[in-house]
């Protein structure tokens, strides 16, 4: 519910406010772009021990990593949505 009078922000608190936004902005960019490449460097799944071993299938989308990189992205999205959420609605 808004009020009819509004109460004007003195320019630190507005000055405060702003950078509180922007570094949150900045906060979350960094980790969209280092957060993935972290993922993409993780261990490999496959053996090399048995090459007489059959596997189901060579689809990317049957490998664990997969999965798990998907699972720590929609982490990670969850936080992202909910830090920008904040900035906008404060």
């Amino acid at each position: 519910m808004k009020t009819k009078d509004q109460i004007e922000l003195s320019p630190s608190v507005a000055a405060r406010r702003n950078l509180t936004a922007r570094t949150a902005v900045e906060s979350l960019a960094f980790a969209t772009a280092t957060i993935p490449a972290m993922a993409g460097s993780g261990s490999t799944t496959a053996s090399n021990e048995d090459p007489t071993a059959m596997t189901s299938s060579t689809s990317v989308y049957t490998t664990p990593g997969f999965w798990e990189r998907l699972w720590r992205m929609s982490g990670i999205n969850f936080v992202a949505f909910v830090i920008i959420a904040y900035v906008i609605y404060g």
